[in-house]
């Protein structure tokens, strides 16, 4: 029956001890990463591993590449789910694992354009900058709104790749014709996305979903890392 069922088996092995992941979560890079694993640990109390879930961080490979070994995650874990950037062939890529079994479509989340843009605006992400570069006396010499224009402008070029806001932010921190420098990366950002967040959701007790409609990131959180921990 094992050789047949893969849902059996996959029950055999978690009653033997063999397999823990009931949820294997893939995510585009370390900033998601970060995210996710902060939030859950707040929200559960506990850490991924230790409720039987699972994250890989794609280094921001293409998704393409990465089929395969999401693939084999599928074997083995009871659910995976996928939280990636609405970007290149990420749709048509997360179609065909859809088609295939592998991931279910209320499994997937691509973020459009991109988690950051999805869930904060130009000015937090700024505000978020200046926090991380506070303890250097940093602070930026631009606003939210030339964030916004210069990653409009740069979008707009014929046969560039288009960037993340997240991303023209890093750039443009580094660019000393700007303003004072700051040498951040976008992972740097995702513990004060989380101290935002979670100051959102303290300040409207019981609310969580009401804060969900300005982060989604908060809704998927709930529906997928924090039901699977409840999975026996």
């Amino acid at each position: 029956m094992l050789r047949k069922d893969r849902d059996a088996l996959v029950d055999a092995l978690r009653i033997q001890g063999l397999t823990a992941h009931n949820l294997h979560i893939v995510v585009e890079g370390e900033t998601e990463m970060r995210l996710v694993r902060g939030l859950f640990e707040a929200f559960a109390g506990t850490t991924p591993e230790a409720a039987g879930i699972a994250l890989t961080d794609l280094e921001g490979d293409k998704l393409e590449e990465s089929r395969r070994f999401i693939e084999g995650f599928g074997l083995y874990a009871r659910d995976v789910a996928l939280l990636l950037d609405d970007e290149n062939d990420a749709e048509r890529v997360v179609d065909q694992l859809v088609k295939a079994g592998i991931v279910e479509t209320a499994h997937t989340h691509l973020a459009s354009p991109s988690l950051e843009q999805e869930n904060f605006s130009p000015d937090e992400l700024i505000a978020m900058a200046n926090e991380v570069g506070a303890p250097y006396g940093v602070t930026l010499g631009f606003t939210g709104a030339d964030l916004e224009q210069k990653l409009a402008e740069h979008n707009a070029l014929p046969g560039v790749a288009p960037l993340g806001m997240a991303s023209m932010l890093v750039k443009m921190g580094r660019n000393p014709t700007l303003g004072p420098v700051l040498q951040i990366s976008k992972p740097d950002l995702a513990q004060p996305m989380i101290d935002l967040i979670l100051a959102d959701i303290a300040a409207a007790p019981g609310k969580h979903h009401d804060v969900a409609k300005r982060r989604p990131i908060v809704d998927w959180v709930l529906e997928f890392p924090l039901q699977a921990s409840r999975i026996p």
